[in-house]
């Protein structure tokens, strides 16, 4: 039974500091850079359904010019993207190296008869960079300064990362110092019906880049498309090249520290009143959603842990009590011969308090070994979770039980001592 005891404690205390250090490892920090990299992101709200296409969905210069209003702004800047249609000219092997199973299924016979160094076109996609989102690019293969960008002789090849952040690198096209050169396609138009129209090319330009660097450039700052090649230019080269289908995509905003309601609050009024077709992220917003999920599952696991808890202790209650009761002859002799009501108490004290430091001890044991082989694991599973050891609930849970092997001793012997010695003799008799 007393074994019985202990591993019902130790389970609780161990289960109660598995949720609580798996709810602190959720990693707040990483979580919302996930998502988002700037305070706040606007954009058409066809933007954030992955469905951004057409220089119609660009911002207006009324909305950047009410943005750039508002106080408290420490600094801002503009993604473009280009709408149109323009193609890089590669290697059939080159081109297969960004292209996944499923695009690899649409490819068509005439490609596929092609040798893997004959070349081919395929459709590429082009960001232009404000100075501001330029600083969140995280380069993978060599680096290109802004200014350096802002000359228009070399791009910079953007490839995309897993959700640890490692970039894959393999589906790259190009290497750092490739010459590539992009067809501009400066008027044409699509024949036909949606799904079999044809595209015919009545001018285009050409233009060659050098390839500078490899960098990601954070999914929130993207189209949220994946799949081709992309690549990275200063909005002024793109402007230069693309006209009008260098469309302005989406304006990051960071404000200084404490400002953030200004913002939030004027967006969720431009939208209600002005322009029902822009939405906006934040920072906030991510970090509610964290702290939502957090709170929900350390409400249900606090819950688990609470009923094991309390089975514990109803079956550490019924071992108290019902041992005291057991040993009513042993207690009486034992005062028969001299002992003391405080002698007593405190003998029956530290055999309670025995079994919560016993349990304490084991929790301990098995919590060291969730720590290393459960919670540590999961940093390479889980990428917004950070192993963290958390001494708080083993610390109030032997608290508890020090309370509880001190008052339920001294409760049960008081129902006991209230026969006298004689009697207590008689019954065990």
């Amino acid at each position: 039974k007393t074994v019985l005891v202990i591993l019902s404690l130790s389970l609780s205390v161990v289960l109660l500091y598995g949720v609580s250090a798996f709810s602190a490892g959720f990693d707040m920090d990483k979580f919302v850079a996930k998502f988002m990299t700037a305070d706040y992101l606007a954009g058409h709200k066809d933007l954030f359904k992955n469905r951004f296409g057409s220089e119609t969905q660009e911002l207006t210069e009324e909305f950047l010019a009410s943005v750039n209003s508002i106080e408290g702004i420490k600094e801002s800047g503009l993604i473009y993207y280009h709408t149109g249609h323009t193609t890089a000219s590669m290697t059939k092997a080159q081109y297969l190296r960004f292209l996944d199973p499923m695009q690899m299924q649409t490819l068509s016979d005439k490609f596929h008869a092609l040798g893997n160094e004959e070349l081919t076109s395929p459709p590429i996609g082009i960001y232009g960079l404000d100075e501001m989102p330029f600083q969140y690019l995280k380069f993978v293969d060599g680096e290109v300064d802004y200014e350096e960008l802002k000359k228009g002789n070399v791009i910079i090849q953007l490839v995309h990362e897993d959700d640890y952040g490692n970039p894959y690198l393999e589906r790259a096209p190009y290497s750092v110092g490739d010459e590539v050169t992009f067809t501009y396609a400066d008027e044409y138009e699509y024949i036909g019906d949606d799904m079999d129209a044809e595209l015919v090319i009545y001018k285009s330009h050409e233009k060659t880049y050098t390839i500078g660097a490899t960098a990601v450039l954070p999914g929130p700052l993207t189209v949220r498309r994946f799949g081709g090649a992309n690549f990275a230019v200063a909005p002024e080269i793109l402007k230069k090249e693309a006209g009008e289908k260098a469309a302005r995509m989406s304006c990051l905003v960071n404000m200084e520290e404490g400002m953030e309601d200004q913002m939030e609050t004027f967006l969720e009024r431009y939208m209600e009143n002005a322009d029902s077709d822009l939405d906006f992220e934040s920072k906030k917003g991510y970090s509610d959603q964290f702290q939502s999920f957090r709170r929900m599952f350390l409400l249900i696991g606090s819950a688990a842990s609470l009923v094991v808890a309390f089975v514990g202790i109803l079956n550490f209650i019924n071992a108290i009590v019902t041992g005291i009761r057991a040993r009513r002859r042993e207690t009486a002799m034992l005062q028969s011969i001299g002992m003391t009501g405080r002698q007593l108490k405190e003998m029956l004290v530290l055999e309670g308090c025995a079994y919560g430091i016993l349990a304490i001890l084991l929790s301990l044991i098995l919590s060291l070994l969730m720590q290393s082989l459960v919670l540590g694991q999961l940093e390479h599973i889980l990428w917004f979770f950070t192993a963290k050891w958390i001494w708080s609930p083993i610390l109030w849970m032997f608290l508890v039980f020090l309370v509880l092997g001190t008052l339920i001793p001294i409760l049960a012997h008081r129902t006991v001592e209230r026969k006298s010695i004689v009697e207590r003799l008689r019954e065990a008799e």
